[in-house]
């Protein structure tokens, strides 16, 4: 992970576009180490602003956005009350991530928590996980099975 990190501000003081890139494999540890936090900030402050800015990466921000979302609940704890305020600030700061299948997909899983429903929320990560062609990666299968957990034995404090 330090290599990453290491690698993108070298790149990054070169003005090498690949700086990008080796944040996002950082990015991507972080979250399969459970450093939620930090990988979070490292997609709410660099990757998602970046993608956004450069217009051939702007297709990329939505999968982005759905990351930092699902790490912050990690950082969180499971609060689904900052996973709601992350969907509405994401909402607002990307006009493409409004109102795509990625949103309407996490709008339902809040939904099912609000709710305390366990098989709309196992849907819903269903759902989640035909977003992408290869599926949820290890690391949100594992929050989202917790989350599960958590719903189906009341344990939601």
């Amino acid at each position: 992970m330090e290599m990453y990190r290491e690698s993108a501000e070298l790149f990054r003081s070169e003005g090498d576009g690949r700086s990008l890139h080796a944040t996002i494999r950082q990015t991507e540890l972080l979250c399969v180490l459970h450093e939620y936090a930090m990988a979070f900030n490292l997609y709410n402050e660099v990757i998602i602003p970046e993608t956004q800015s450069q217009e051939i990466l702007q297709y990329t921000t939505r999968d982005h956005i759905l990351n930092a979302i699902l790490a912050h609940l990690g950082a969180t704890h499971g609060d689904w009350i900052v996973f709601e305020k992350d969907l509405e600030m994401f909402e607002e700061k990307c006009s493409d991530f409004h109102g795509s299948r990625g949103q309407s997909v996490l709008r339902r899983l809040a939904k099912a928590m609000r709710d305390h429903d366990a098989v709309a929320f196992q849907e819903g990560c269903q759902e989640f996980d035909r977003l992408r062609s290869g599926g949820m990666v290890d690391w949100q299968v594992g929050m989202l099975l917790g989350e599960k957990r958590k719903l189906e034995e009341g344990d939601l404090l």
